[in-house]
């Protein structure tokens, strides 16, 4: 597949995929999603006072940046054939996978990223919940992402409803002009889940097109957080945009990987755990992997099981739960942790 289709390709994955909290609609202004949004989008012509700033003061008591990431190495032989000789591991080669419109793909396994090491047949749904059951060596808890475009959430009843984490959108850049932009709900989110009990971790939806603004965008999170206290992880949420001419449209597979590691760097050095949030076309024939196989993923993909090869963390399963508290559909979202 030749880089142009590719970047068509995973222009319309993402479209659909930014339909969910994290990387679209309900989180996005119209104008970096591409898609209508009943609420008005700030304008990006203007920064609103969010430019570039140093990183926040201080490191408090954050999730530390090794609670995620790589599966643990296996102690002896013995237990890496179990992990990855009971798993399904067919087309290990090469792996085809189906976006949400159902176009299918065909790409190839990267060895260089550590591999998917779920049971499949351990994802089950109960009622109107993923759930991971049958595999000794995970647990799992439930989550939702948010951002202003949910609006006013009842947290204490998104508790009640066995929601354990959150993502909360911090922020964004702007698709055309670029400015950077707060989340308007951004500080009343982190405030009210925290005392409703969940565990909290913050995203932001980005537009860079180099690692300057990449680093901007995470210094903006940094000095937004203060230094505050994390449970979850800080994410860098990379976005493509469709039905309209972005800033980020001839974004190189390279530089995509470049913005990443920025933000990403940047965040582990303030004492923070750094996530990149993506899709399967991005994994496919965007990121090069072996460049980001330190860094846990948040992976969206909207099939009954996940169909990556690769290694994730937190798995986006739905962009239209129903949790009370919330007045519209939510992303789900299944984290796997492993035993002690």
């Amino acid at each position: 597949m030749n880089k142009s289709n590719t970047k068509i390709l995973a222009l319309l994955l993402t479209a659909v995929l930014a339909a969910s909290g994290c990387a679209g609609a309900d989180s996005a202004p119209a104008e970096e999603s591409g898609t209508q949004e009943p609420a008005a989008a700030p304008s990006d012509s203007t920064e609103n006072g969010q430019t570039a700033a140093q990183a926040g003061n201080g490191t408090g008591q954050h999730t530390s940046p090794e609670d995620y990431g790589r599966p643990e190495e296996p102690a002896d032989s013995t237990e890496a054939d179990m992990n990855y000789d009971e798993v399904d591991q067919k087309a290990y080669e090469d792996y085809h996978f189906v976006d949400v419109f159902q176009n299918e793909y065909e790409a190839v396994i990267d060895e260089n990223f550590p591999r998917n090491i779920y049971f499949q047949d351990s994802f089950v749904w109960e009622e109107d919940r993923m759930t991971y059951a049958g595999d000794d060596r995970y647990t799992w808890r439930t989550g939702i992402d948010v951002s202003e475009h949910d609006e006013d959430i009842d947290w204490q009843q998104v508790k009640d409803a066995g929601i354990d984490f959150v993502f909360i959108r911090a922020g964004y850049r702007g698709y055309s002009a670029g400015s950077l932009q707060q989340d308007a709900y951004f500080e009343k989110n982190l405030r009210e889940a925290r005392e409703a009990g969940l565990d909290v971790g913050v995203y932001f939806f980005s537009q860079a097109v180099n690692e300057a603004e990449a680093l901007e965008e995470a210094d903006l999170v940094l000095r937004m957080l203060d230094g505050q206290a994390l449970q979850m992880p800080v994410v860098y949420d990379p976005e493509s945009i469709l039905n309209d001419v972005a800033r980020t449209d001839d974004i190189s597979g390279d530089q995509f990987t470049r913005n990443a590691l920025a933000f990403c760097g940047r965040i582990r050095e303030r004492g923070y755990a750094p996530m990149i949030y993506a899709n399967l076309v991005w994994e496919a024939f965007e990121f090069d992997l072996a460049r980001i196989r330190d860094i846990p993923i948040w992976y969206a993909d909207y099939e009954p099981v996940p169909q990556t090869p690769y290694f994730f963390t937190v798995w986006q399963y739905t962009d239209s739960g129903t949790v009370p508290g919330i007045a519209g559909p939510v992303d789900l979202n299944l984290q796997l942790i492993p035993q002690e």
